[in-house]
């Protein structure tokens, strides 16, 4: 085992996305040891892991605009909502250069902006990692027809609501230009 290898376990909600993914062919790439490419998502990793301390994440509000500023105009935070016995996944925070690229959803849910063929797959990777309370990194050409010549570097991180609960998910994404290959992409205008 490699020192960037990370056990795997069927009863985590990651593991158990992962084997999913690959099992079913899905074009994104799936993983915990998170090696980005991109310096900016590993110092952002960097700053999640200081502000959460002993705690397995960090609370929304340790993951302020001072944090945050390196990023900021990349990053999304989701809230999961239980509503009317629906477990919904809602944009609370979009950043400018998302925005941008998918439109503004700031307030709305994903089930209002995603298309439905796409839905089920985003729902779930999101539900992973609030559910595992850990961060991932995915890497994946995005099927999304506003930006379907694009793949994506994100990373994926719980954040802890004020009551210490898991609930909201913090994503930060570079964009690059898809190419034949799509792990072999280059930085996207303005990137």
């Amino acid at each position: 085992m490699s020192s960037l290898a990370v056990p795997v376990s069927e009863s985590d909600p990651v593991d158990a996305l992962i084997a999913r993914a690959s099992r079913e062919g899905w074009p994104a790439t799936y993983s915990k040891t998170l090696a980005f490419r991109r310096s900016e998502l590993n110092t952002l990793l960097a700053i999640w892991r200081e502000k959460a301390g002993h705690r397995p994440a960090p609370r929304r509000n340790d993951m302020d605009a001072r944090a945050l500023k390196p990023v900021l105009r990349r990053i999304t935070i989701v809230e999961r909502v239980n509503e009317n016995n629906r477990c919904r996944l809602r944009s609370r925070l979009v950043g400018s250069d998302i925005a941008h690229r998918f439109g503004d959803h700031t307030g709305r849910f994903l089930d209002e902006f995603i298309p439905a063929h796409l839905l089920p797959r985003w729902a779930d990777v999101y539900h992973a990692v609030i559910d595992a309370c850990c961060p991932i990194r995915v890497w994946a050409p995005f099927d999304h027809p506003r930006v379907s010549y694009l793949t994506g570097e994100c990373l994926l991180a719980p954040l802890l609501d004020e009551r210490g609960g898991s609930n909201l998910l913090l994503t930060a994404t570079y964009f690059f230009r898809r190419g034949k290959d799509c792990h072999k992409a280059e930085p996207a205008e303005g990137e």
